[in-house]
């Protein structure tokens, strides 16, 4: 007899549309789910709604409190989800969610499925009759706290709803998700080449520092995007913005080059990344989110600056799917990535040469302003009416030191962003290719 049947023979029925089980004896089963981050179990729920193809799905926070919408077909009622749960056999990421939201460290958790409504909190658990539609699940979790450095860098709206830690776990993980997510009301930044990819800031030192000068000179945006065809014996990624394109200029957070169209599925995405601390890394996906990930290893040599031995801030980002069987217990690891990495990185090296090649050609057009598109708007309308009131007060000579100026500023900061990409790339490629020829002499 299952965990759920257990309870039930010890459950007091109200009704023959309701019934209550040992609410203790329940929370106690499901502490034994809990995920390896308090967040997680909202990732999971994004990837259920993949898995149940719907068409997208909404995340509200309220105070102390989580709300999940997605329409889908074929979704399991919420009594039977209730048994799922329950019972001890091994299920999806819904059933995996609803196990961990509902674990000791939740005040109530309710979900509607299939005209059906299921609520559990610290006196019973009790399934009752519902009208919603779709899948909905509404959680509630007591107060948190968070160490001081991390609270300074949170946003201030999350930090008072006791939710940042949800509100992280989506914003990390769900940019690959190939269905539109409605975080609190607006679009998460989706995308192979989103600036979620560069991560969040979880310290105030780091919030400050971006704006430092020397830092915030250094390009900062997803150089080039390539999504390749799907690769042999491997599980395949949703093409995302899937066409040639080439931003001049391109903005802070913004994408330099696209490369063309190349199908749907495709077998990994390949992208050029610029910023500060940028390394090499694999990114592994199942089924819209980010699992797992592993820092590559590459012997990138150091660029020559006068006086100086700077490091490149620009990087490989590889993004793999991989299925239920490749991760481990915890459903956020991936068994022996390493070697699964150098796997994957010797499948797609030639499509990745190429890339690099063809991003590399297109450098000399690369026209990268350090501010955001509306920030450049309002950057150019302030200097516009500058110079017009400045030769309205002093005469027209006024504005040949004003474009001396700012056209030598202008030039040396576009030609030391090139020079850093170009350098990069270069760098990355020689790397690669020495790894193919090492390889080639241990065969012989």
């Amino acid at each position: 007899m299952d965990e759920i049947q257990k309870l039930r023979s010890e459950a007091t029925y109200v009704d023959t549309a309701s019934f209550t089980l040992d609410a203790l004896k329940a929370r106690a089963k499901l502490a034994e789910f809990q995920l390896p981050g308090s967040g997680l179990w909202l990732v999971k729920l994004v990837q259920a709604a993949v898995a149940f193809k719907a068409p997208g799905i909404q995340i509200q926070f309220a105070r102390n409190a989580v709300s999940v919408r997605f329409e889908a077909d074929g979704l399991p009622s919420a009594e039977e989800l209730l048994e799922q749960v329950m019972g001890g056999q091994s299920c999806g990421h819904l059933v995996t969610a609803l196990r961990s939201c509902a674990g000791a460290l939740t005040e109530s958790v309710e979900w509607h499925s299939g005209g059906v409504q299921v609520k559990m909190n610290s006196a019973s658990t009790r399934s009752a009759p519902s009208s919603e539609g779709g899948f909905v699940l509404v959680a509630t979790r007591p107060p948190r706290t968070r160490s001081f450095s991390r609270a300074l860098a949170t946003s201030v709206s999350h930090l008072v709803r006791n939710t940042a830690e949800e509100y992280e776990a989506v914003a990390e993980r769900c940019w690959v998700c190939p269905i539109p997510i409605l975080l609190d009301g607006r679009p998460l930044q989706r995308g192979y080449d989103s600036p979620l990819a560069r991560g969040l800031f979880h310290t105030p030192g780091a919030v400050l520092m971006q704006y430092e000068k020397s830092r915030a000179r250094l390009p900062t945006l997803c150089v080039g995007v390539r999504q390749i065809p799907a690769l042999p014996d491997r599980p395949s990624l949703s093409a995302m913005e899937s066409h040639a394109e080439l931003h001049k200029p391109v903005y802070k957070q913004g994408t330099f080059l696209r490369w063309q169209f190349e199908g749907d599925p495709v077998g990994a995405a390949l992208t050029l990344q610029a910023y500060r601390g940028c390394g090499h890394r694999i990114d592994f996906v199942l089924d819209g989110a980010v699992v797992s990930s592993f820092e590559l290893e590459l012997e990138v040599a150091k660029p020559k600056y006068f006086l100086t031995d700077r490091e490149h801030h620009v990087g490989l980002r590889l993004i793999f799917a991989v299925n239920a069987d490749e991760v481990d217990l915890s459903q956020f690891e991936v068994r022996d990535k390493a070697r699964l990495a150098a796997q994957l990185l010797e499948q797609v090296k030639a499509p990745l040469l190429e890339f690099l090649q063809g991003v590399l050609k297109r450098v000399p057009e690369l026209y990268y302003l350090p501010f955001g598109s509306y920030n450049s708007k309002a950057f150019g309308l302030g200097m516009g009416a500058y110079t017009l009131g400045g030769a309205a007060l002093v005469g027209i000579w006024f504005l040949a030191p004003i474009g001396v100026a700012a056209g030598g500023i202008s030039y040396a900061h576009l030609t030391s962003c090139r020079q850093r990409v170009q350098k990069a790339i270069q760098a990355i490629q020689e790397a690669l290719q020495n790894s193919e020829r090492s390889q080639g002499h241990q065969t012989e």
